[in-house]
């Protein structure tokens, strides 16, 4: 999740870098020493396009990887609760088995534990990724604008505050409904 956060600072940095090479040839030559000789400002931008869009393709490489580990880590958690659940059902008393179908009991392990590795482990590590990523470059924006980066974040939690106040009230009304009908 860091490094997730770190690739998305640095895509922050090199883009406006990327920005300045192509628009102002001046000031990069001002900012390198003396003895640097970058050739024509069509070699640097050239080779300046090479290097970001290798760093993009690098980023996305390990961006795949990352979402496949975080995968595979939900998937193994998934399968280590199965084989535990497995065992506490294969150690219940005799009479548990009497009143309960084996083949529904292995069923319904193999389902549970696929079902919180799918909808809840793999969405909750996605959200978790995210929001270091988040705060990450909202730190960044802060350090460097930070009166516009507070008003976008007011903003932002206001819009979201709203959105939660409306869902919880949906949730709600549809809860009382489904109270009503039972």
């Amino acid at each position: 999740m860091l490094f997730d956060a770190l690739l998305e600072i640095l895509s922050l940095h090199l883009v406006p870098a990327y920005v300045g090479v192509v628009a102002y040839p001046d000031k990069l030559r001002a900012l390198l020493p003396n003895n640097w000789q970058l050739g024509s400002h069509d070699k640097v931008v050239l080779w300046a396009s090479v290097a970001i869009a290798l760093f993009f393709a690098i980023k996305l490489l390990i961006n795949t990887r990352i979402g496949l580990a975080r995968i595979h880590f939900a998937q193994q958690t998934a399968v280590n609760l199965s084989t535990r659940l497995l065992d506490a059902y294969l150690h219940a008393p005799y009479e548990y088995h009497l009143q309960h179908n084996s083949a529904e009991l292995q069923r319904n392990l193999n389902n549970g534990c696929i079902q919180l590795a799918e909808q809840v482990l793999v969405p909750l590590g996605d959200f978790l990724s995210q929001g270091v990523i988040i705060l990450a470059v909202l730190s960044v924006f802060l350090v460097y604008i930070p009166v516009d980066a507070l008003a976008v974040l007011v903003g932002v939690l206001a819009v979201a505050g709203y959105i939660v106040l409306l869902q919880q009230h949906g949730l709600q009304q549809e809860g009382r409904e489904m109270q009503q009908l039972h």
